[in-house]
């Protein structure tokens, strides 16, 4: 056989395994109407073994038992996957809105909906949490390791109220996008009362990896929030174009150092942490919002953010409009749409 036929040949072979190999994660997705339906889903994504989509309809979610549980029991053994958690879905999920408003999970303030994987990203997506509060925690003991690479914790277009939301872990990033935490209400004890937003990430000793956050277009009004990293300042924060309103200190960071563009906020405090060089256009000036935490026309958050963010701007902001109206993005998480 000629040397090319032998090379098309073996070319021929490789392109074939390519083609049949299996993926390597497939996907499971339940449609949930009810509450008993998410609370069934949950349960049965812990031990599907494939990424998890969990599609729930417009309309409210009504918890009134105290937690709820996410632990695959797979553990670092096998890969978890992905858990999503998306709302805004019409009849038998065949259409979706991104308003965050049309899927509501609600309760009295003292529901918390616990997420803990060990090797599993967790996103939320077009959600309230309405009196119900939400902790999503990954390997976080000194001792622990990091099975896989490229963890996140993200939630995009999510709105909190009457309530907190918490990362912990040393394995996941962190995002927040597009985001409302108002009127916060933690009701652990061990937390300030109204802590709105608690992220706690340290370092794996064992990888070159310490975890990041990034919050792009944010709004946490009347809350609290909380900063911490362990244990060598090599942790992150990225702030951009989010506004956090809230008498006395704003943002309490400890151990990780805070990159902030285009930010309101009255005040942050450090402890062993300091700005990056490069933080920039940040402001006091009182955000002007509305009942909707919105900003009015005449406010300064209209037109002064800055589309030069991680990944790029989304189009849509928390309520599904569009995202950049006007010269320039707005600060926090809703467009001034009057224009």
């Amino acid at each position: 056989m000629s040397r090319a036929r032998l090379c098309l040949s073996f070319l021929s072979l490789l392109l074939g395994v390519a083609f049949f190999a299996p993926s390597a994660q497939a996907l499971t997705s339940y449609c949930v109407g009810t509450t008993a339906e998410f609370i069934s889903a949950i349960d049965q994504s812990e031990t599907d073994n494939d990424d998890s989509r969990i599609n729930l309809r417009s309309g409210n979610y009504h918890f009134s038992d105290n937690v709820y549980y996410y632990a695959p029991a797979a553990g670092s053994h096998v890969r978890e996957g992905i858990l999503i958690i998306e709302g805004g879905y019409g009849a038998y999920c065949a259409t979706r809105t991104n308003d965050a408003r049309s899927t509501v999970l609600s309760g009295d303030g003292y529901q918390t909906i616990h997420l803990n994987p060990t090797n599993g990203s967790v996103w939320f997506r077009s959600l309230s949490f309405d009196g119900v509060s939400t902790s999503t925690i990954g390997p976080a003991h000194e001792d622990e390791t990091c099975p896989v690479s490229g963890l996140v914790f993200d939630a995009t277009r999510v709105r909190v109220n009457n309530g907190m939301m918490q990362f912990i872990g040393k394995c996941h990033d962190v995002t927040l996008r597009d985001s409302l935490l108002v009127n916060a209400f933690a009701s652990d004890l061990h937390y300030v009362r109204d802590t709105a937003l608690d992220i706690s990430l340290m370092q794996d000793l064992h990888v070159a990896h310490a975890p990041t956050l990034t919050m792009i277009n944010v709004t946490v009004a009347e809350g609290y929030t909380n900063l911490m990293a362990c244990c060598d300042r090599s942790t992150t924060a990225f702030l951009y174009n989010s506004i956090f309103r809230r008498d006395g200190v704003d943002i309490r960071t400890s151990g990780l150092n805070v990159y902030a563009r285009n930010n309101r906020y009255d005040r942050i405090t450090f402890n062993d942490g300091a700005f990056v060089i490069g933080s920039s256009n940040n402001t006091s000036a009182d955000p002007d919002l509305d009942l909707d935490y919105r900003p009015h026309a005449a406010s300064p958050m209209v037109n002064s953010g800055t589309a030069n963010v991680p990944n790029g701007l989304l189009s849509l902001d928390l309520f599904a409009g569009t995202r950049v109206i006007g010269a320039a993005v707005d600060r926090g998480a809703l467009e001034y749409a009057g224009r």
